[in-house]
């Protein structure tokens, strides 16, 4: 991919990270993309165990003990939501 293909590919999976799917489709997606609908689920499987992995990591520098981790991204989630 290049970066420009990576933007797009991110931002046609983006919503389902922030759960602003309302109006969207995965088989939207997959036209979008030009993928099929069982490999935009993998897609977005993969992003957001991505993103969990990153958010962990950050997470993990702002706190003492590496034990907080889970403890502050429920802390997080609850804020945001």
């Amino acid at each position: 991919h290049t970066d420009a293909g990576k933007a797009h590919y991110f931002e046609s999976l983006k919503p389902w990270l922030t759960g602003d799917t309302e109006d969207l489709s995965q088989a939207g997606a997959a036209i979008r993309l030009g993928l099929n609908e069982g490999a935009v689920k993998v897609a977005i499987h993969r992003l957001r165990h991505r993103f969990r992995e990153v958010l962990k990591d950050e997470i993990g520098q702002t706190v003492s003990d590496r034990a907080h981790v889970d403890e502050e991204m429920h802390y997080l989630l609850e804020a945001l939501l």
